[in-house]
């Protein structure tokens, strides 16, 4: 049996200290997995940072003895595409594709003011600045 309804074991990361301690989870979930009779397969497994930190803190994670491949850019779990920035643009525009791709928006001028209104606008501060009214 597979274990392949696990999504994630998430831990705020501050110091390196905190990257221990996640590593722990990790090994602890691991020990977890055996006890149960259950498998886990590392080759689906992955690391992800979300920050907006230009200089994160860094650790390569292992999971039963393997590293963890790092994602840089997006990861889709449960129908969802993440980003590292947490920021909603890239599973906006994944829809948007699968949608045109199905012809469920016939109009063009639509589809873009959807589009246009899903995607917030963030100025240099990093606020968004959309407006809703039309």
């Amino acid at each position: 049996m597979a274990t392949d309804s696990i999504t994630g074991i998430f831990l705020k990361i501050n110091t390196f200290e905190d990257c221990l301690n996640l590593q722990d989870d990790l090994n602890n979930f691991s020990v977890w997995v055996d006890t149960l009779d259950l498998s886990l397969s590392i080759n689906k497994c992955r690391s992800m940072t979300f920050t907006r930190s230009r200089s994160p803190t860094t650790y390569s994670y292992t999971l039963n003895g393997s590293n963890l491949i790092p994602v840089d850019s997006s990861i889709c779990d449960l129908g969802y595409t993440f980003t590292s920035s947490l920021r909603p643009r890239a599973h906006i525009d994944k829809i948007t594709c699968k949608a045109l791709k199905y012809d469920q928006f016939s109009n063009m001028a639509l589809l873009f003011e959807i589009h246009k209104r899903l995607i917030p606008v963030y100025n240099s501060n990093g606020c968004s600045v959309n407006s809703f009214a039309t």
